[in-house]
């Protein structure tokens, strides 16, 4: 234990202040001196704080990030929804090459030139794969 000596003074004395040997102010019961600073326990409390705030800080963080992401995806369509420009046109282009036979009118064509057949996707693969086979038959 560190002793301490406290020293009297007298304002405007013009000497050096008088030292008063054993002059300590112990706490009851404990050996150290009221002065004194419990170091070990402040710097485990401010070892705390400090990971407390650490840990506040980042969980913040991970939460605005994370609602700030929600907020987006709710905001924002998908491109491929139909209430976009890309969207509309993709739906349109499936329809029309998965939509049963039809018919299509040609531009700038009069009368029954105008129109031109549509087929699905599959059964027009399924025709021009008949038509190559049988040139191919009747080439050998």
């Amino acid at each position: 234990m560190e002793h301490r000596h406290h020293v009297k003074t007298i304002p405007g004395e013009a000497k050096a202040p008088e030292i008063i040997p054993g002059a300590e102010h112990l706490e009851p019961g404990a050996t150290t001196q009221a002065e004194d600073i419990n170091i070990p326990l402040v710097a485990t409390v401010v070892a705390f704080f400090a990971v407390l705030l650490a840990v506040a800080i980042v969980s913040l963080q991970a939460w605005f990030y994370n609602a700030d992401a929600a907020e987006r995806a709710r905001k924002q369509l998908s491109e491929y929804d139909p209430n976009t420009p890309f969207g509309a046109l993709v739906i349109t282009q499936e329809k029309e090459l998965t939509d049963p036979v039809g018919w299509n009118d040609r531009v700038g064509q009069p009368g029954q030139a105008k129109k031109i057949v549509r087929e699905p996707i599959d059964r027009a693969i399924d025709a021009t794969a008949k038509e190559y086979a049988q040139a191919q038959a009747s080439a050998k």
